[in-house]
């Protein structure tokens, strides 16, 4: 129900992906805080919306989301090992 409600929001070219009972959401190409800003604005306040289990009963959950913007040249770093054990 979350998944579905995320990826009518989401674009083709952004992931998601379910840790336990966590969201991870990789927004591709965000220039500017401000696009990754209103995008969870749009998903905290679509996600505040009830959900229907059945015909009278409804539940809502809480949502809280963090930003943390990565440049493709972070991601590369982060991909090299922290220690280079060096031959002698």
């Amino acid at each position: 129900m979350i998944n579905e409600r995320l990826n009518h929001r989401l674009r083709d070219t952004d992931t998601i992906l379910q840790v336990n009972q966590k969201f991870i959401i990789l927004l591709e190409e965000v220039e500017i805080i401000a696009h990754a800003n209103a995008v969870s604005d749009e998903l905290v306040k679509m996600l505040k919306e009830p959900f229907i289990l059945a015909e009278d009963h409804h539940i809502r959950i809480e949502t809280t989301i963090s930003i943390n913007l990565f440049s493709k040249f972070d991601l590369k770093l982060a991909a090299f090992p922290r220690k280079i054990k060096l031959d002698k």
